[in-house]
């Protein structure tokens, strides 16, 4: 909103007169950008079921992602606010929520513009404070990773055998499949329970 007041003076000996006119910035500067994607790449996911929340898990802004990014207006400034992904799309795992502030920016002067930086929290400092990252382009990124194409083979299948020096353990980790759902490569650490 940037309401706009007028008003008319004269100037001694001056036929035209004067307009002053005040502009007022109220939270249209909170506009930002928010992107669903893959894991890799940077084309948009269309159909997740996102959510902005406040600290009180209230939901501020719900919206379903589509081929663009979406733009959010209207937030508050120095307000943390959580992005949280409620339904995944076809083929896809839910994504980690991430906490998420808007501060307004200030010209060389100090002076506040009608424009808003977008933080990110990455994580905390010494274990207590949260540790903000600025965003460059002020766009909000989300990722999915695709679910597992395998749901009931276990990525950490194991096996246990007893061979001449004792029992050992045997934990298979980091499958990798072909699109043809043949094993290509299992990485192998070996485990002794016990020697007997």
């Amino acid at each position: 909103m940037h309401p706009i007041r007028f008003s008319s003076s004269s100037i001694r000996g001056a036929a035209t007169p004067v307009i002053e006119m005040e502009n007022t910035f109220e939270n249209d500067a909170t506009s930002f950008f928010v992107s669903k994607r893959k894991l890799t790449g940077d084309e948009e996911l269309p159909g997740a079921t996102l959510t902005i929340q406040d600290k009180d898990g209230n939901v501020v802004r719900q919206w379903v992602s589509g081929d663009t990014p979406t733009e959010i207006r209207g937030l508050k400034f120095d307000t943390v606010y959580t992005l949280v992904e409620t339904a995944a799309p076809n083929g896809y795992e839910l994504a980690e929520s991430m906490r998420f502030k808007l501060i307004q920016r200030k010209d060389e002067n100090g002076d506040l513009l009608n424009e808003a930086d977008v933080y990110v929290c990455t994580g905390k400092d010494w274990l207590i404070f949260d540790h903000w990252t600025l965003l460059e382009d002020g766009m909000v990124v989300m990722r999915d990773a695709p679910q597992p194409r395998y749901p009931g083979k276990s990525v950490f299948d194991s096996h246990s055998d007893t061979g001449a020096a004792g029992k050992y353990a045997y934990a298979y980790t980091n499958a990798c499949y072909q699109p043809s759902g043949r094993e290509i490569f299992r990485g192998f650490q070996q485990y002794c329970w016990e020697q007997r």
